[in-house]
């Protein structure tokens, strides 16, 4: 695996920009023998950030090197039989710019799914129109 942090966020925020031409980025919070690690995403077509995954480790690098691995086997962990995870369409307006978008989110839950969508926002900025679960293919 990645034997440096800024190799390893590079990894991630390429991986990301390849699947859906959105920007990652990383915020870390520290406890004692713990790093937690939430990635965010950014997309410039509606101007709006959110909560791709959250994930924890022994060290910064050790959380980037299991992120990556999520990030990485996200799609084939979607295709297993054995998958949890959901996915979800939002429709959404933004309350500033006053458009509408529709949004994929991943979660194990309709719960997991908003928290992501919230993350780091105002409630008030943004009103959901319709959350759609989507078939599994």
């Amino acid at each position: 695996m990645y034997k440096n942090i800024f190799e390893a966020e590079r990894a991630i925020t390429s991986l990301i920009l390849k699947d859906n031409n959105c920007s990652g980025h990383f915020r870390y919070a520290y406890q004692p023998n713990t790093c937690k690690l939430d990635l965010i995403t950014y997309n410039p077509v509606h101007k709006t950030h959110f909560l791709l995954h959250t994930i924890t480790g022994t060290t910064q690098l050790d959380t980037l090197n299991k992120m990556y691995n999520y990030v990485f086997n996200l799609k084939k962990t979607l295709k297993s039989k054995e998958n949890k995870i959901s996915n979800y369409t939002i429709n959404w307006y933004n309350n500033e710019n006053q458009e509408t978008f529709n949004s994929s989110f991943y979660g194990i839950s309709l719960i997991d799914v908003i928290r992501k969508f919230y993350y780091g926002k105002s409630q008030d900025s943004i009103t959901i129109f319709n959350i759609k679960l989507n078939p599994i293919s």
